[in-house]
């Protein structure tokens, strides 16, 4: 199903360009530098920077599956999974 759902993602181009996890030559490490490259431009222009810091290690299991599923078909997601 994993495979299934990334070929479907990339092919549809669901992610945003922002978004690390999930493709290919990118990482979490790919996403702080990023950040942090933000953050240094920031201060460099004497902005402030915001953040905020979300541990969703158990957010799948919080998910109401009906609403998932309405999601996903809404994204275009439709039939069984291959085995």
């Amino acid at each position: 199903m994993h495979g299934q759902i990334l070929n479907f993602i990339l092919e549809n181009n669901v992610l945003t360009k922002n978004q690390s996890a999930f493709r290919k030559l990118n990482s979490t490490i790919t996403s702080l530098i990023g950040t942090t490259d933000y953050w240094y431009e920031n201060i460099d222009s004497k902005k402030l920077n915001l953040t905020i810091f979300l541990d969703l290690r158990k957010a799948f299991d919080t998910v109401d599956h009906e609403i998932m599923i309405k999601k996903l078909w809404k994204y275009g997601m439709r039939g069984n999974t291959e085995s």
